[in-house]
Order: C-alpha cells, then sequence, then structure tokens
C-alpha cells in the first residue's frame, strides 16, 4: 500500500466521531459485524486492516461511528461492497 493510499485511509478515519471497539464473537465475520452496526465491510476493513477475512474469537475490531454530516461517505461505500 502507498503511503498516499494510507494517509487518505488515516484522514477517513480522522472523520468519524466515534470510534468504538467491538469484541469478535465466535462465528463472527467481517460482513455480519459490518451489518449488525450498519457499516459497510468495505468500511470496516479500512477501520481494521491488521484483520484478515477469518476472525478470530475475542479479537479487537475498531467500529468508526459518524453523525449525521458524514453518513452519505459511509452510503457510499456500502453502494460499493454490492
Amino acid at each position: 500500500m502507498t503511503e498516499q493510499r494510507r494517509e487518505l485511509k488515516r484522514q477517513l478515519l480522522l472523520s468519524f466521531d466515534q470510534v468504538k471497539e467491538y469484541e469478535v464473537q465466535r462465528g463472527d465475520t467481517l460482513t455480519s459485524v459490518a451489518f449488525a452496526h450498519n457499516l459497510s465491510s468495505k468500511l470496516l476493513r479500512v477501520a481494521n486492516p491488521h484483520v484478515s477475512d477469518v476472525l478470530i474469537e475475542k479479537d479487537i475490531l475498531m467500529l468508526p461511528f459518524c453523525l449525521k454530516r458524514n453518513k452519505t461517505l459511509n452510503n457510499e461505500m456500502k453502494t460499493e461492497d454490492e
């Protein structure tokens, strides 16, 4: 990943109003966690670059949340997932 891309991802995460921790439960997938928290799986992956496709129980994921002003970005990323 290029330095410019890393910086863009860092700025993206800083644009969120709140980031919460989530402990992975047995049977969780990136998609199921994203769906349960109304996030796109792409956004969840950006927030957690250390995570592979296989989630490990008790791992910690960062869940970015935003106020109304940033919802457009999350919706755009959801559209890209489809």
